[in-house]
């Protein structure tokens, strides 16, 4: 018996088979898209946080900083100029900037205290404390500074666990005839809470 070719059917239609295929390119495509987008889960992370906002300049300091930099191109050690620059970026909370001119600043003058503590709360702001506790005790060593020295018991006090050192500081800006008022009262206050 012989069999005809042309009349057998075939057991599935190319639509069939085309169907197939179809299916299997649409699993491949949905499996690459995942692998290549990660997981769907849309849980917050904690690395999800969103990122903290990068310092910007007001246009007044952006054409006081051109300014000052145009200055500093003709005198690259002017302290006071290096100051300006560095409290500039101070007021614009741009911590990392404000260091480097102020270190600068304090290069070229050394005996400058406004630099020394523009450079301790740039640190401080930076979380850097054991330094920012350096640059306030290095300018106490320079004159005295009510100012400073509040910073510095504030430092010792909740940050380094020197209760005994920054109580003595408080007592001495309360005792400081110098002192403004604001900053002794506020000392005052730190020794109410102990």
């Amino acid at each position: 018996m012989r069999v005809n070719m042309n009349s057998v059917k075939p057991a599935t239609s190319p639509y069939i088979l085309l169907l197939i295929l179809l299916g299997f390119l649409a699993m491949f495509a949905t499996f690459f898209y995942s692998f290549i987008h990660g997981p769907t889960d849309n849980r917050p992370t904690p690395s999800a946080a969103a990122p903290a906002p990068e310092p910007a300049l007001t246009e007044e300091q952006t054409e006081a900083l051109n300014a000052l930099m145009n200055t500093l191109q003709n005198s690259p050690h002017d302290a006071d100029t290096l100051m300006e620059i560095g409290g500039i970026f101070l007021a614009a909370m741009d911590w990392a900037r404000a260091e480097i001119f102020l270190n600068r600043a304090i290069l070229s003058r050394p005996a400058d205290t406004g630099s020394r503590y523009m450079l301790g709360i740039a640190l401080y702001q930076q979380e850097r404390i054991q330094e920012a506790a350096a640059a306030f005790e290095e300018l106490l060593n320079l004159e005295k500074n009510a100012a400073a020295q509040f910073n510095l018991a504030v430092i010792y006090k909740y940050h380094l666990d020197k209760p005994n050192e920054a109580r003595a500081l408080f007592e001495q800006i309360a005792a400081l005839p110098g002192a403004d008022a604001d900053t002794a009262k506020r000392a005052r206050k730190e020794l109410q809470v102990e």
